[in-house]
């Protein structure tokens, strides 16, 4: 984990990160140790993983704000990381895609955020909704005001 590796993104549109304020929040909720999608450069923790799609995230709390080009196999990262100890997603709402599809059937809980984040360095509200995935055993879902705490 960490070092000199960078997460290999296709799509400059994929290089969003996530709101400081938003992340904070939840890292007081879950507590994260672990980037799963980032690198030196923009890392939200001091661990991250250069390749976090073959690295292993058992025994982490991990933060997850994946390259919105290709979301599945970072879903599908997260069905197999079991021994992970919280795993949180920050992904689109887009309910017509096949990996949210993939998303239903495991069952995590899904944290509606309003209002519409803005990404670092963006300088309006992202266009769509999002959502905080949250692989934690306690499926369910709800809108959460995260302004106000999540």
């Amino acid at each position: 984990m960490g070092g000199e590796g960078v997460v290999r993104r296709s799509n400059p549109s994929d290089c969003w990160r996530t709101p400081l304020e938003l992340f904070e929040q939840a890292s007081a909720r879950w507590k994260f140790n672990l980037d799963a999608a980032a690198d030196a450069n923009n890392s939200l923790c001091e661990n991250f993983c250069s390749d976090g799609l073959t690295e292993s995230w058992a025994g982490h709390s991990v933060w997850v704000n994946p390259p919105y080009s290709d979301i599945m196999p970072w879903v599908e990262k997260a069905a197999v990381e079991t021994d992970a100890e919280v795993i949180v997603m920050l992904l689109p709402i887009f309910v017509e895609s096949k990996w949210f599809a993939r998303l239903m059937e495991l069952s995590p809980t899904l944290l509606f955020l309003a209002p519409r984040i803005k990404f670092q360095g963006a300088t309006s509200n992202c266009p769509h909704r999002m959502m905080l995935v949250v692989f934690d055993g306690a499926g369910g879902h709800r809108v959460c005001r995260w302004r106000t705490g999540l």
